[in-house]
């Protein structure tokens, strides 16, 4: 009997004691366990082309389109650089990825993790080139990064190793949460393209003087093409147009690819703006749609001068 009752009073002792370290006044919530900030470069969301890409250890593989037995495959490439490209006193990190789809072209891109006190936030990544050979991200001057790469001349087939050092130079925009980007050959800018890269313009160069008619080649993606053309206009610097014409496809432009394009683009300058003006050449994704949501454009600042003496 007492060994009963003693082992009722242990256990009322015990079944108090477990209430008592649980016991909460009424009206009080609990504390949710902290959530730590993740700053892990290999295991990270971002967008490609606005699809979304989750990481895991460096990779993400997943088909193309629902039910496709083709996959997109995307992998980290070496080391993330540490550095402030947001100035605002943390280290922010940019790093390269490769993604292929099953087709010939391995694309590469550079991102973008923002320090934030809830972890990184991803930008949104940026086409460095197809097939190219990427060296080394480094800091630039401030907050610019530089990512050095090997590629290839224009005219180079896909096939051809590449072997030309260019730099691609990042800028970091806070509003948009996405990368300008410059790049130089031989220390001059060769085109400039913000978010998803979709037109390169080998000439004019920016900032270059031009004369009438304007020499004009590049290339752009297939997607900028209808029946191999695409319009480009001169403007001056007031935005009216001083002349008009087309750019045409040196290749087979029902692709996804980067299509190489030719074309002269008269103007005429009116004598009211003297000899030379500073002017744009604005080329236009061709879009027979007319839907807003599928246009595209691309400026080159230049100097417009008056016709060349006869």
């Amino acid at each position: 009997m007492k060994r009963i009752i003693l082992l009722i009073f242990v256990l009322f002792i015990l079944v108090g004691g477990y209430f008592a370290s649980n016991y909460q006044p009424a009206g009080t919530a609990s504390t949710p366990a902290e959530t730590k900030p993740v700053y892990d470069t290999k295991n990270i969301s971002f967008t490609i082309d606005g699809e979304t890409i989750s990481l895991v250890d460096g990779v993400s593989s997943a088909p193309l389109m629902a039910g496709s037995e083709t996959l997109r495959t995307v992998n980290y490439i070496g080391d993330a650089l540490s550095h402030d490209v947001d100035s605002d006193g943390d280290l922010d990190a940019v790093f390269l990825v490769s993604e292929n789809s099953g087709g010939s072209g391995t694309f590469y891109y550079a991102v973008g993790a923002i320090n934030e006190p809830t972890g990184y936030v991803a930008t949104e990544a940026l086409i460095v080139g197809d097939r190219i050979s990427p060296q080394s991200v480094v800091a630039g001057e401030g907050s610019l990064v530089l990512v050095n790469y090997k590629d290839r001349n224009f005219n180079d087939p896909m096939t051809v190793e590449p072997a030309v050092d260019k730099v691609l130079q990042l800028k970091y925009s806070k509003e948009d949460n996405k990368f300008e980007k410059y790049v130089y050959f031989k220390d001059e800018i060769l085109y400039l393209q913000e978010g998803v890269q979709t037109v390169r313009v080998l000439s004019p160069q920016v900032d270059s003087s031009v004369f009438s008619p304007v020499v004009l080649s590049g290339e752009a993606r297939g997607s900028w093409f209808f029946e191999g053309s695409f319009p480009v206009s001169i403007v001056d610097a007031e935005g009216a147009v001083l002349g008009e014409g087309f750019v045409t496809a040196n290749g087979d432009w029902m692709t996804n690819d980067f299509v190489p394009f030719v074309g002269l683009v008269e103007y005429k300058l009116d004598a009211s703006l003297g000899s030379s003006t500073p002017g744009s050449v604005v080329l236009r994704k061709d879009n027979p749609s007319g839907l807003p949501e599928h246009d595209d454009s691309f400026e080159v600042n230049v100097v417009l001068n008056s016709a060349f003496a006869e």
